[in-house]
């Protein structure tokens, strides 16, 4: 898929502009975690699209993929939004690191109501979070409990293994 509108090179165009800008233009949130060493990867970075588009394209949201990170050497992860802020998380320890979307499908197509970033704080699930909240526009920040967080969004309960987390 070649990111073009009326002929021109929308990617090109869009890669020159700084980081901060380029997420304010995607109008979405987006995660990106830091394994052991220093080494970086986006979720944009993430969407197995071909010719090597790395950026945060609002495009590559449907393709990115959380779940083939190897969390177990994640040490800290940051979440980026459109309104300029950006939040940060350092791990304790392998496997503690939390990224969910909340959201929907309906007839008009899928939607989020925000997007979650958050490290475990203890062996009882006890988490520190930051919550993108796309209809307000703010970034929030907030505390919980991975084992009962699913009632304050009014969905069924999280399964730590498909989150990849270890208490």
């Amino acid at each position: 898929m070649e990111a073009k509108t009326n002929g021109h090179d929308y990617a090109g165009r869009f890669a020159s502009k700084p980081f901060a800008l380029q997420v304010k233009l995607s109008k979405r949130s987006w995660w990106e975690v830091m394994f052991l060493g220093g080494a970086t990867l986006g979720e944009w970075q993430t969407a197995d699209v071909k010719r090597g588009f790395v950026l945060p394209l609002p495009w590559l949201q449907a393709r990115t993929k959380w779940e083939d990170v190897d969390h177990s050497k994640v040490v800290a992860a940051r979440l980026w939004c459109p309104n300029g802020e950006m939040a940060e998380v350092r791990s304790t320890g392998p496997n503690r690191v939390i990224q969910f979307k909340v959201g929907g499908v309906s007839t008009a197509g899928p939607w989020i109501e925000g997007h979650v970033l958050g490290v475990l704080t203890d062996d009882q699930g006890g988490c520190d979070c930051w919550m993108w909240y796309v209809a307000g526009g703010r970034l929030i920040r907030f505390q919980d409990n991975i084992l009962t967080m699913h009632e304050r969004f009014k969905v069924g309960p999280f399964s730590i293994e498909a989150l990849d987390l270890k208490l």
